[in-house]
């Protein structure tokens, strides 16, 4: 299901992330991000404080994607206030403070603001969801709607962006979709990728063609009236509309410097400039990561050994 590919990106991310660290040490600092890490690490920063006394506890999360609820919020922008929200905290708290000790219920509230966003934000609609009252999964079909542009300064820690740094302003560049319910579906993904002057592309098996951005961004927000069509993957008659469930955006000033460096070696290109692969100098197109080229070296060099 849509959770479990959810857990293979997390999964995927951090044996990635661990490719070239090596063996670290008991009681040695923690290590550097990696480039992988640089790309999709960000930070939250988790609170307690107490209305009664100046007692307030800080602690800093790091994530690789936000998990966000879709039940109850009909759009992103009510799920990511619903994330950050302050909520009061039930029963006694301990503040462990010998000058506060113990506040009485009610007087503890907690919440969460995100500390650094990552150039490339990968966001997890929580589309499925265990059913107290079945005991089973169930699908969240609900309209949730998602901007192309989504703007986070009002989520952030107050007064953690230092002058020069970029505006927390990023741009929605890939979708991944589900349409059918918890046994049976069908999965598909849209892309806008760099270079494409806008254009959304659908990936859809073995199929990659271009559509319109309604049906890349309006048309995967879920909630629609449902498909009639008899078709594969267990979508009979009455099959909800398709939804989203991973929302990939990217920072907007990554994506002008990346667009800008695309134009830039298609002029060099149509000069007699270097070659280009990809939209980018060959010679750059082949500097990948150091931990990724030896990783996938060390799988090329496996294979290799199992066919002998």
């Amino acid at each position: 299901g849509a959770a479990g590919r959810q857990e293979f990106w997390q999964r995927l991310y951090a044996a990635l992330a661990a490719v070239g660290r090596g063996h670290r040490r008991k009681g040695a600092p923690p290590p550097a991000p990696t480039r992988l890490g640089c790309l999709f690490q960000g930070t939250t920063l988790n609170y307690v404080r107490c209305t009664r006394v100046p007692f307030r506890s800080e602690r800093q999360g790091r994530f690789c994607d936000v998990q966000l609820q879709v039940a109850g919020c009909r759009s992103l922008g009510a799920s990511l206030q619903r994330f950050t929200a302050e909520e009061t905290l039930d029963g006694e708290y301990n503040t462990k403070d010998e000058r506060y000790g113990r506040q009485p219920a009610g007087t503890a509230r907690r919440g969460c603001a995100f500390r650094s966003l990552p150039p490339v934000l990968q966001l997890h609609l929580k589309r499925f969801e265990y059913d107290t009252a079945t005991g089973e999964m169930r699908k969240l079909d609900d309209l949730f709607a998602f901007p192309t542009t989504l703007k986070l300064r009002r989520f952030m820690v107050k007064g953690v962006l230092a002058k020069g740094d970029p505006p927390p302003t990023y741009e929605l560049r890939a979708v991944l979709s589900h349409q059918g319910g918890v046994g049976a579906g069908h999965y598909f993904s849209f892309v806008r990728p760099i270079g494409s002057r806008g254009e959304w592309y659908k990936f859809d098996d073995t199929r990659v063609y271009r559509v319109p951005e309604e049906a890349a961004v309006a048309h995967q927000f879920g909630g629609g009236t449902p498909n009639t069509d008899r078709g594969l993957f267990g979508l009979a008659s009455g099959t909800p509309s398709p939804c989203a469930y991973m929302l990939t955006y990217v920072r907007q000033a990554e994506v002008r410097a990346a667009e800008a460096a695309v134009e830039s070696s298609h002029a060099a290109g149509a000069a007699g400039g270097p070659a280009v692969l990809g939209g980018a100098p060959a010679a750059e197109a082949e500097a990948l990561p150091d931990e990724l080229r030896e990783a996938f070296e060390a799988e090329i060099a496996q294979k290799r050994r199992r066919r002998s």
